[in-house]
This record gives C-alpha cells, structure tokens and sequence, in this order.
C-alpha cells in the first residue's frame, strides 16, 4: 500500500538490539542530515483555494470540537478534482479533517455567522453526496491515479468537518483547502468511504 509505514521484522529486531544496549549513540560523522519539509502547498499551487471566512477561536479547555466549515464553490459547471490538499492553520489544535460535499444546500443554511461555521458532533446534518480526502497529522497529500477524479457538480458546496482539541490556552485557527483540477473527463470516479 502507498501508505505503509511499518517496519520490517529485521528493523525491529535491530531497534530491539539498540534498546538493550541501553540505545548508545553511534559515530556522530555518521549522523545523516535532518530532514527537509516542503514549505506552503505539498502538490504545488492549487487550481482553486477555499479559505474559512474568518479564524476560529478553540477554547481553552472543555470537550473536543467539531466545527464544520462551508465552502461555497460557486462553479458554472461541474468540475473534475485530482487532487485535495487540506492545510490546517494550527497544528496545535487540528486533530484530524474530513471534507464532505453538501448539494442540498442545507450546510450553508446552519452556518453561525458569530463562528463562521457551525457545530456538529456525531454527522454533519445532512446526508453528503461525497466525501473528500482530508486531514489527518503524518498523512501525505497526493493526486489520484490517471484516469481517477472526483467530478463535483454545479451547486455543491464543500463542507470540512474540524476536529478540534483544546490546548490549555484558546487558540486559533484559519484552515485552507486546496483542490487541483482536470480537464480530463475520469474513466474512473474517486468514491469517499469513511470508516469508524
């Protein structure tokens, strides 16, 4: 799988070797360097981006959040997408994001203008036409296979469920979505499955 991050049975037994050691330092000429992180946008400048009207403030403390965030999109005809990028604004408070499309337009009617969203423990109030990749910490963005894309239609709006976790201090954040489009009509449709 693409996102297969186990180790191997024989880099476990050398980590369990090192660890009953007492995990001594190697040869510090050997070190290798840090690595470097890409900066900004991981697939590159998006086609389109959706901003949050207006930063949201976790509180301090108290239960978990979940704040969803409506992204008008306002096409003139159905779009293909491959490729999401969801960048939280801090990462400090950002447990996880889903997106989900809503083209009932009954999300943008539950919007708080005081938040800029509104809250939604347990589903989002509507039934979504599709989901969308997300967020998660560790998980990288990457386009579809060729020939795969989400085609959203006219009149969809995106809706990104946040999950916040409160810090011990209020904190803000300003979440940004990045959608890559196609030209290519796709011969195979992307179908958001979301599991518990």
């Amino acid at each position: 799988p693409k996102s297969n991050k186990k180790l191997s049975a024989a880099e476990i037994a050398t980590l369990k070797a090192w660890a009953a050691a007492g995990a001594p330092e190697g040869d510090p000429k050997e070190t290798p360097k840090l690595p470097a992180f890409k900066d900004g946008w991981q697939l590159g400048k998006p086609d389109i981006i959706l901003k949050m009207p207006k930063a949201f403030t976790v509180p301090a403390e108290g239960r978990d959040v979940y704040m969803h965030f409506v992204f008008p999109l306002d096409i003139k005809t159905e779009i293909y997408v491959k490729g999401i990028e969801v960048r939280p604004g801090n990462l400090k408070v950002a447990h996880h994001a889903v997106g989900l499309l809503d083209g009932s337009g009954t999300a943008r009617k539950k919007v708080d203008p005081a938040t800029g969203g509104y809250v939604g423990f347990g589903g989002p109030g509507f039934v979504p036409a599709g989901f969308t990749p997300g967020f998660v910490p560790g998980a990288t963005p990457r386009f579809f296979e060729p020939g795969s894309a989400i085609t959203i239609k006219k009149g969809t709006d995106l809706v990104l469920q946040m999950h916040y976790h409160p810090t011990g201090k209020p904190e803000d954040d300003l979440t940004e979505v990045g959608l890559y489009l196609t030209k290519e009509k796709p011969t195979r449709h992307m179908f958001g499955v979301l599991l518990g």
